[in-house]
């Protein structure tokens, strides 16, 4: 074999290395943008709407300490449709999040979870102390 044959040999294998790693690199790139796609189409609005939930959530608590502690009338009325409004608004904010089917765990099936065997389940001496 000539020296020309050997750097062509020697060459191309690098260049077959190089094009092997830049593949990679970009498949991995595209599932990195695919994650990142659904961190933020999925992920960041429910925490936003999470956050909206709690908010109208510590409304509501507020509105009924009030309706219990006040004894007038006309503020009751008005504290009485205030917890009907933040009901309403938290019920909005939270009815995504309960028509959104979860993620199958532990096999489950069209919505049916499978029972989890025997060897899976905690035992009383497996137990920290």
């Amino acid at each position: 074999m000539t020296i020309t044959k050997r750097l062509i040999l020697t060459l191309s294998t690098a260049l077959l290395a190089l094009l092997f790693v830049g593949f990679g690199g970009l498949w991995q790139l595209q599932r990195a943008q695919q994650r990142l796609d659904t961190v933020q189409d999925k992920i960041i609005p429910s925490i936003h709407g999470l956050y909206a939930a709690k908010g109208y959530l510590a409304d509501t608590r507020l509105a009924g300490y009030r309706l219990a502690v006040f004894s007038n009338l006309s503020d009751k009325t008005a504290l009485s449709k205030s917890v009907a409004d933040t009901n309403k608004a938290f019920d909005d904010v939270s009815e995504p999040v309960r028509k959104t089917p979860s993620q199958p765990r532990n096999g489950e099936k069209n919505g049916k979870a499978a029972p989890l065997p025997a060897s899976s389940r905690a035992r009383v001496d497996d137990m920290p102390e």
